[in-house]
């Protein structure tokens, strides 16, 4: 029993879930309630569903990443150990998802092409300028080590500060700022 009163596992209402806290919740699951770890389910899928269509390269691999993830953090959850957020855990473990179908993936890797380009470029050319540059830096982001590309992507895609990105990345704000900034002396040099 928790300190409510509540069974750790077994038969609750719908309402008695949504008064548990994240880690009280994943504490549940760790015990085998699949009710808790529905209500974590219900709480952080939209979060975690934007983060995987941002991260995977399609529609399709978001969604399976976000179930692999999910069904990995099912199982994880006996392990969690509290020194962060759950759904900078949850976070984490979809981001590693992605990764890991990236890299199954990276025979596949490829910029996909319409038969007619023309219809990618404007009349002035802006469009295979955006194009082009696009190219130039996922080509050189691919040169990076994976931590830098993720404390740039973590920072400067997402949006996240500094604190948010390390609790995601699981390591110190320093290392963020030095991998990010490591990235960033390295792609300007790439790109030049």
């Amino acid at each position: 029993m928790d300190q409510r009163g509540l069974a750790v596992s077994g038969a609750r209402g719908t309402a008695e879930y949504e008064e548990l806290s994240d880690e009280e919740l994943i504490a549940a699951a760790g015990g085998g309630d699949q009710q808790a770890f529905g209500e974590l389910y219900n709480r952080h899928h939209r979060h975690l569903w934007a983060t995987a269509v941002r991260t995977a390269r399609t529609l399709d691999d978001a969604e399976d990443c976000l179930q692999e993830a999910f069904e990995r953090a099912y199982q994880l959850c006996r392990e969690f150990r509290g020194d962060c957020r759950v759904a900078s855990w949850l976070h984490r473990i979809v981001i590693n998802a992605c990764v890991d179908t990236a890299r199954r993936n990276r025979i596949r890797l490829s910029f996909p092409m319409p038969e007619d380009p023309s219809g990618l470029a404007s009349d002035d050319g802006v469009g295979v300028d955006r194009l082009d540059t696009r190219i130039a830096v996922y080509t050189a982001l691919r040169k990076l080590p994976r931590q830098q590309v993720e404390a740039i992507i973590a920072v400067d895609v997402y949006g996240l500060s500094i604190t948010e990105a390390a609790e995601a990345l699981g390591v110190q704000p320093g290392t963020v700022k030095s991998r990010r900034a490591r990235a960033r002396d390295r792609l300007s040099r790439l790109l030049r």
